[in-house]
């Protein structure tokens, strides 16, 4: 069964590069995700860009209570449908401490996931379009379909000082199940 599950995977891939005339710049694959505590901000926002201010909050709070955040800061979406405004959005970071709410700020758990469909994306958000559409049709071309909230883990972004959005480095987490 492992190894027909395999070959479906191939022939949808093969399939996928004949339709593009090219190899995808992005490989998808499918990992476990471990349950992790968070420190988060959650709320309905305008646009996608409106998630800058609520890093602010996040990182703003953290630092008054003289918390650091034990790696890199997570988007989380969880809306269901692809929606242009009125966008429900959290942002999140690992904490290795507990914490008294308060500013907005939430202490939590960023929930487990048993297999989410994963990417890398290097580059400006604004590009990110290009990830998702590959994720989606590599969940479609194997069998799977979404199934929760989909997560942003920006591994490498804006920081302290001038940085070239080209260098961004963003892993694109959607939880996915078999069809």
């Amino acid at each position: 069964q492992e190894e027909q599950e395999r070959l479906v995977r191939v022939e949808a891939r093969l399939r996928q590069i004949e339709m593009e005339a090219s190899v995808s710049k992005y490989d998808v694959v499918i990992k476990k995700l471990e349950a992790q505590k968070v420190a988060s901000v959650r709320r309905i926002i305008e646009n996608p860009q409106g998630v800058g201010s609520m890093f602010n909050e996040l990182f703003g709070y953290l630092g008054k209570k003289g918390i650091r955040p034990l790696g890199p800061p997570y988007g989380i979406w969880h809306d269901h449908e692809y929606k242009e405004k009125d966008l429900d959005a959290e942002v999140a970071v690992l904490v290795g401490q507990s914490f008294p709410a308060g500013e907005g700020v939430q202490p939590g758990e960023l929930p487990g996931v048993p297999a989410a469909a994963c990417a890398i994306h290097q580059g400006p958000y604004e590009d990110f379009s290009n990830a998702y559409t590959a994720i989606a049709e590599w969940i479609n071309a194997n069998g799977y379909r979404m199934v929760g909230p989909y997560r942003e883990h920006y591994l490498r972004g804006p920081g302290p000082g001038p940085m070239d959005p080209n260098s961004y480095v963003t892993e694109i987490q959607i939880p996915v199940e078999k069809a």
